[in-house]
């Protein structure tokens, strides 16, 4: 698994991103922030955030099949692996074994490895799909697992035969940024000293505000690890979680089903 999404997932895809970075540092232009924002949205809270975090791996909301299965190749535009995969990782490894040996994400391991290092050091044998056996079921997230490179590299190239342009700023730097967005939550939100905690879980998590609106809601991390399959991580009227103001929208337009608590109703108290 390592060589394989790092030679043809993490290294091509850093540098389609930094190429698109590039390119608007050499000539900044307002459609290409509009652009590279709408990408980043989709993909880094539509996709990933909402779709593989909260749905397929803790399943903190319902919805339609037809909904699910679009929020799951959003999610695979993140260039994290498949969302089986990704929720194996997540749910069978950092949250099961969270900041104790074994946990490919800890800061206990090094900074670098909780960052970016574990996807050169990580082996397929550690990650156990039966973990998530909810997703084997499931014909299409088979399907996603199976076909992975061949779905995220197919959808860029068809893209970019239309405009080369759409992959850099709604793609690739998205794809980019949402791999960065990611990893640094889950090592900043396992350092005591950066951030505070709400609940006394068995891990270092915590929260840190500032960081909570560039990850979508996901620096609102020890709240999220004392509830896991909570679709809100804010619990106090300061913290803001993004991804529960877009589920909150979704909920009222009737695209999908909340688990609706008192306290929720106006996003946490003090």
């Amino acid at each position: 698994m390592r060589n394989t999404y790092v030679k043809f997932i993490l290294l091509p895809l850093s540098v389609l991103g930094l190429l698109g970075i590039w390119d608007f540092c050499a000539e900044p232009r307002l459609y290409k922030i509009a652009l590279m924002g709408m990408g980043w949205f989709v993909i880094g809270c539509l996709g990933m955030e909402i779709g593989i975090h909260r749905l397929i791996s803790h399943r903190a909301f319902e919805c339609d099949r037809w909904l699910q299965n679009t929020l799951s190749v959003l999610g695979c535009m993140g260039a994290q692996w498949s969302p089986m995969q990704w929720a194996a990782l997540h749910v069978g490894i950092h949250h099961r074994l969270s900041d104790e040996p074994g946990d490919i994400h800890s800061p206990k391991r090094g900074l670098w490895n909780s960052y970016l290092g574990w996807y050169f050091s990580i082996r397929a044998e550690d990650i156990n799909v039966c973990r998530v056996r909810w997703l084997l079921g499931d014909p299409f997230q088979v399907f996603l697992h199976r076909h992975y490179l061949l779905i995220f590299w197919g959808i860029l190239s068809f893209i970019t035969l239309i405009n080369p342009l759409i992959v850099l700023y709604e793609l690739a730097i998205p794809a980019f940024l949402t791999i960065h967005q990611t990893n640094l939550s889950n090592l900043f939100c396992h350092i005591p000293s950066l951030g505070y905690r709400n609940f006394p879980t068995k891990d270092n998590s915590v929260n840190i505000l500032w960081w909570s609106p560039f990850s979508y809601g996901l620096a609102l991390h020890n709240n999220h690890h004392a509830d896991a399959k909570n679709w809100n991580f804010s619990v106090r009227s300061k913290e803001w979680d993004p991804s529960a103001s877009v589920l909150w929208l979704l909920y009222r337009l009737g695209l999908i089903e909340l688990k609706i608590e008192e306290e929720q109703l106006t996003y946490g108290s003090e």
